[in-house]
């Protein structure tokens, strides 16, 4: 393939390019215009329906993000290789994966209800974007947990490019959706129900560990906690728990769930909508401007080459 052929095909992407940021740009116009149309609700007042909240992220179930296996409510990872070089390189996606279809709680003062995120435009800051090299360098020192990421999730030593997006654990949440009954309540309400467990398990665990609370279950003073005075410490454990989960500010919304709407809106940011405004503004003038510069280049190149133009 010669390179004034490669070049030909080239021009004729960015034209194609070009044209695709122009119309994008005006995807984000809109969208920047329902954000500022659209009131931000409380969570105890939702309706069905389109509805803005922002909070802050819960974990509904435990969930370590793949590269530093700490606690996370959303993550999205790509593993990328570069190929060829010059003028023909290129990067490859080698690796990628997110917990889109894990729920998670969005909180605010009123109360708290389940995200799905399967779907949602992502406007998150970047966790990481470390490009590696392509030998593996030996040291005393820790494995830095990027590159063995890497390495275990795309194998090789190519040069890679790890770029990862991540919502923490009462990190702000804001979200644009489609409130609803869940579609799905089995597989909704087992996951909520996973967590009601684990909070159970860990009320259980507190008890045995506070020694003023077990002498308190042992009724008959023998210095023994016998069967039935441990299941009555069990219920006391689940009564205090409903009581947290139903009659508190932070009750759950467990039969409502914001997700994907019919039209396909669905927008997760961790920013608040003033920053996610001005984010889209940005990128809708950089689209809509340079959209059109770079298709008329490419196409100018065309017409110069098939002898249309004379320059």
């Amino acid at each position: 393939m010669s390179n004034q052929f490669q070049s030909d095909v080239g021009a004729v992407f960015g034209a194609a390019t070009g044209l695709w940021f122009f119309a994008q740009g005006f995807r984000r116009l809109k969208l920047k215009k329902l954000v500022e149309g659209t009131a931000t609700s409380k969570v105890r007042s939702v309706a069905m329906g389109t509805v803005e909240l922002f909070g802050s992220a819960r974990e509904a179930a435990s969930l370590p993000d793949p590269i530093f296996a700490k606690p996370c409510v959303y993550y999205r990872v790509l593993v990328e290789e570069r190929r060829g070089s010059g003028k023909n390189a290129r990067w490859e996606t080698m690796f990628k994966q997110d917990s889109a279809d894990q729920p998670f709680w969005l909180q605010d003062e009123t109360g708290r209800i389940l995200v799905l995120p399967s779907g949602a435009e992502l406007y998150i800051e970047q966790d990481i974007n470390q490009t590696l090299g392509g030998l593996p360098i030996f040291s005393r020192g820790a494995q830095d947990p990027v590159e063995e990421f890497a390495r275990k999730a795309a194998g090789g030593w190519g040069t890679r490019r790890v770029q990862a997006w991540i919502i923490r654990p009462d990190e702000p949440v804001y979200v644009l959706g489609w409130a609803c009954a869940a579609s799905d309540p089995m597989t909704l309400r087992e996951k909520a129900g996973r967590r009601m467990r684990e909070l159970f398990l860990e009320s259980v665990r507190r008890l045995k560990a506070e020694p003023a609370r077990m002498k308190q279950l042992d009724l008959n003073g023998d210095g023994n906690v016998d069967a039935q005075e441990w299941d009555r410490g069990l219920e006391q454990c689940r009564r205090e728990l409903e009581k947290d989960t139903s009659h508190s500010p932070e009750t759950s919304k467990a039969t409502d769930i914001i997700r994907k709407s019919p039209e396909g809106l669905l927008v997760l940011s961790d920013k608040p909508e003033s920053k996610l405004v001005s984010h889209l503004l940005w990128a809708a003038f950089l689209k809509v401007a340079g959209g059109p510069i770079l298709a008329l280049a490419c196409l100018a190149y065309l017409a110069q080459r098939c002898g249309l133009l004379d320059f």
